[in-house]
């Protein structure tokens, strides 16, 4: 029995010893999230298709990737769409980048009082 028992550890030990390694390598992949990905995601940024906009937003928002400020900016200032333009801000504000932050002051919506009831929902859509 005991020596069953020294088995089913020495294989637990090792089974989690490879879980612990796939979850570094997934790690790794989130760091060297690549120049390819970025410049889709910028892509998806300038795309005519609001959903997808808004999926590329949710990411950059998710991972905080400063690379698409430029990109988030644009959306800021000429998108169509008036939740577009409240995700764009909410993620440059939660990404923090300087640029980003006086973006969203300068903005033509910052003084409008629905530009900032849709920040206010779209921030507390986001954490609940």
């Amino acid at each position: 029995m005991k020596k069953y028992f020294s088995l089913i550890i020495i294989v637990m030990v090792f089974v989690a010893g490879r879980f612990s390694a796939a979850q570094v390598k997934i790690a790794n992949n989130h760091e060297k999230i690549g120049n390819k990905a970025v410049a889709n995601l910028v892509m998806a940024l300038m795309s005519d298709n609001e959903g997808l906009r808004t999926s590329a937003i949710n990411l950059v928002r998710e991972y905080k990737l400063e690379e698409v400020v430029d990109a988030l900016i644009n959306v800021l200032n000429s998108d169509k769409s008036e939740s577009s333009k409240v995700m764009a801000a909410v993620t440059l504000y939660q990404i923090g980048n300087t640029r980003g932050t006086n973006a969203i002051f300068k903005s033509e919506l910052w003084n409008k009082n629905e530009f900032m009831k849709g920040i206010n929902t779209t921030l507390l859509n986001n954490y609940q």
